[in-house]
């Protein structure tokens, strides 16, 4: 293996090992890293003290979505580290298209399965489904750039 595959690889383990941290975090814990990341937005927002009626409010509103938002984030960066990985051993190709959105649909899946044994968690298929949307609109922009991009020279 060249350098390049070897830094692309420790790159993909390693962002894959952040992953595994998250999901490994039992839900309150999980739950208040999502709701300071809320209220932290919110009182720069703000520029204030939010009341704590204010601020359960704000968390009701957003909680969902920003947990949401960051399985498609990880996921879309999974992709990119993924497609730069495989396109080191096969090109601008359809199997780096393939092997790219089949790893990160697989980690999902064991992701997921790795929540049901980490208290107060639970796996989710609608999880599954963001993180393999995300990660296959992400390899699908990914490849027809650089396809344009080979066209062009």
């Amino acid at each position: 293996m060249t350098y390049k595959k070897i830094i692309k690889f420790i790159l993909l383990i390693s962002w894959m090992s952040i992953i595994f941290y998250f999901s490994n975090q039992k839900a309150d814990d999980s739950s208040k890293l999502s709701s300071g990341i809320i209220v932290k937005i919110a009182k720069t927002i703000a520029k204030d003290k939010i009341s704590k009626t204010e601020k359960e409010k704000i968390l009701e509103k957003y909680v969902t979505l920003v947990r949401k938002s960051a399985h498609a984030f990880v996921y879309f960066v999974l992709a990119l580290i993924a497609f730069s990985f495989f396109k080191e051993f096969y090109g601008i190709s359809k199997k780096t298209f393939f092997y790219t959105i089949l790893l990160c649909f697989c980690y999902s899946v064991s992701d997921e399965f790795h929540q049901l044994f980490i208290e107060g968690r639970s796996g989710e298929a609608n999880d599954i489904l963001l993180d393999t949307t995300s990660s296959a609109i992400t390899t699908s922009i990914n490849y027809k750039i650089r396809m344009l991009k080979r066209r062009k020279k």
